[in-house]
């Protein structure tokens, strides 16, 4: 019989869960917000799937609604949710229909950024400290020089994150941009990591070290991601032990989690986590360096199938670069130059930008602004070093 999949929420990359279930013969049934149709090509990526349904507020109550309406016409056998606003109405119609997630407890800790930071406090593990600002008087009691992270409580990635002085958050100006409640914790300067790791029925089948080069700045956003991370044994060790204990901690049934971390002076950090698909390309990352379909075995996993092909040794390093032209106002672009160079270097895969001539280019202030990316392949971190290295000479953007 043909296994029916329900996606709830869809981004570009989930281009690649629509044709991995079509290679698995699956029917494909995408649920997504109406809103979206006006991003340019994504209708396309929406068009791939068997059945389609807009939503018009995309709130959870009408997603689960609608979710187990399809149900009752065309029973589903497995539930992903695609991104942050998308995994808590997953889990509540995947566990009312007796189908695999996350669960409800790890999926609410998730989506909370304070939360995440008091149970995992209460367990002892490693966190910067912090504290929940609900009125802008109690900015007035942080350090005029120390650095702080500003995040708001659930919103996904670097979508409000700014990075900020003591005295400069205690500017009158700043405080009224500021939306209550946030998130202030201490900056953590030192290498960011990321794992991402699959589980089912609470129990690690995957996991996999990520080194993530991060913007310096106001705005810590992601500029590069490697896989796997050259991290010495040493670290490697550690950065598992502690995924290992949270994953217990939230009790993590069935899914992905996508955990990220710093270490400085030798010690973990653990800067926050999601239970979902990851963005920045990684999974793509994973893909070319272990050589099995990640996409195939979180499928297999959401329809309550052992994954068949889990290769846990790399043999490859799978690289994903964002482009990031650095501009502090808006600019033209008179020229792009090199574009043809680069997608003929040996290792590039994919090489895809939004920016044209004649148009506009803006400071870059979140992940959604920056104006394209590459993914490569490379056979050694020596290679990867030397091809990034000509990438970023290669490309040359001019601006008046």
């Amino acid at each position: 019989m043909t296994k029916h999949l329900l996606l709830i929420g869809c981004g570009f990359q989930g281009l690649e869960y629509i044709e991995t279930a079509r290679e698995m013969n699956m029917e494909i049934s995408l649920m997504v917000d109406s809103q979206q149709l006006n991003i340019p090509n994504l209708d396309k990526v929406y068009r791939k799937a068997d059945n389609l349904y807009y939503l018009s507020s995309f709130h959870e109550e009408e997603i689960v609604k609608k979710a187990l309406d399809i149900n009752k016409e065309n029973e589903i056998n497995g539930v992903i949710g695609y991104s942050e606003p998308h995994i808590r109405s997953a889990c509540i119609v995947a566990e009312t229909l007796g189908l695999k997630s996350p669960g409800l407890y790890a999926t609410s800790v998730s989506q909370n950024k304070s939360f995440q930071r008091s149970i995992m406090e209460n367990r002892g593990l490693l966190v910067p400290k912090n504290f929940t600002a609900y009125v802008p008087e109690v900015i007035n009691h942080l350090d005029n020089d120390s650095l702080y992270v500003i995040k708001p409580l659930d919103k996904a990635g670097s979508i409000g994150v700014e990075i900020q002085r003591g005295s400069d958050l205690k500017n009158e100006k700043m405080l009224q941009e500021l939306e209550f409640p946030v998130q202030v914790e201490e900056f953590i300067d030192g290498q960011e990591y990321s794992i991402e790791t699959l589980v089912q029925d609470n129990e690690i089948l995957f996991e996999n070290i990520t080194t993530k080069e991060i913007l310096k700045g106001q705005y810590p956003i992601e500029k590069s991601h490697t896989v796997p991370s050259d991290i010495s044994r040493t670290h490697q060790r550690e950065i598992l032990k502690v995924n290992s204990e949270l994953i217990d901690l939230i009790k993590m049934e069935s899914g992905i989690i996508h955990l990220e971390i710093k270490i400085n002076n030798n010690q973990v950090y653990i800067i926050e986590f999601a239970v979902r698909t990851p963005g920045g390309y990684i999974l793509n990352c994973i893909n070319n360096a272990y050589n099995f379909n990640i996409f195939k075995a979180i499928i297999e996993i959401a329809i309550g199938e052992p994954p068949r092909e889990i290769n846990n040794e790399s043999n490859r390093i799978g690289y994903a670069e964002f482009l990031t032209p650095v501009v502090n106002d808006k600019k033209r672009i008179n020229s792009i130059k090199g574009i043809s160079t680069i997608q003929s270097f040996p290792g590039i895969e994919r090489f895809f930008t939004s920016m044209k001539e004649g148009e506009c280019l803006s400071p870059i202030d979140s992940g959604l602004k920056r104006p394209g990316y590459y993914l490569a392949t490379f056979s050694s971190y020596e290679e990867k070093s030397k091809t990034t290295e000509k990438v970023r000479e290669t490309l040359v953007i001019e601006v008046d």
